[in-house]
């Protein structure tokens, strides 16, 4: 049986991630509404992917921890309050991401001039900045093949060394 505690947390969790989709719902259509009235904010949109494919990661970990549940799975009660402290941050960000959008919008329809405007809209079409670490290749000695010739040429210093001593 599972506690009341567990219970109540994927209650929560269900109203939470409920919100969380009725908000990327609003966020999508705000962003076409955007994207059509100024054809601008190219890094909303990859914002909106990134919250979109967090929001399917975290219905596909409450359906498989709910499923577990359902089948008498033993349930650690930490992971189901982690959950649940996880879809309050998701929704608490999306909000905040709301009012970005909104904020933005409002600034472009403030701007009566079309050079102002114009420069606003460049400024959001903006490449986002890169979030990767660049590998940097390691250096070094490039490692050679022995051939025949060197092996002996190898055998010969070493004799060398050895009677030098």
């Amino acid at each position: 049986m599972l506690s009341n505690v567990v219970i109540k947390s994927f209650n929560v969790c269900q109203k939470n991630l409920a919100m969380s989709n009725d908000i990327l719902v609003l966020i999508s259509r705000h962003n076409n509404n955007i994207s059509k009235e100024y054809n601008c904010c190219i890094d909303l949109f990859e914002k909106h992917k990134k919250y979109s494919a967090l929001y399917l990661e975290f219905v596909n970990e409450y359906n498989q921890l709910l499923r577990n549940a359902k089948n008498n799975v033993a349930i650690n009660s930490a992971t189901i309050l982690t959950m649940e402290a996880n879809t309050k941050t998701l929704v608490t960000d999306l909000m905040a991401f709301d009012e970005k959008i909104h904020v933005r919008h409002v600034q472009l329809m403030q701007n009566n001039d079309d050079m102002d405007r114009a420069k606003s809209i460049s400024l959001y079409n903006l490449p986002p900045v890169p979030t990767h670490i660049p590998v940097i290749s390691k250096g070094g000695k490039i490692k050679r093949r022995k051939t025949k010739r060197r092996k002996t040429k190898r055998r010969k210093t070493k004799r060398r060394k050895t009677r030098c001593v």
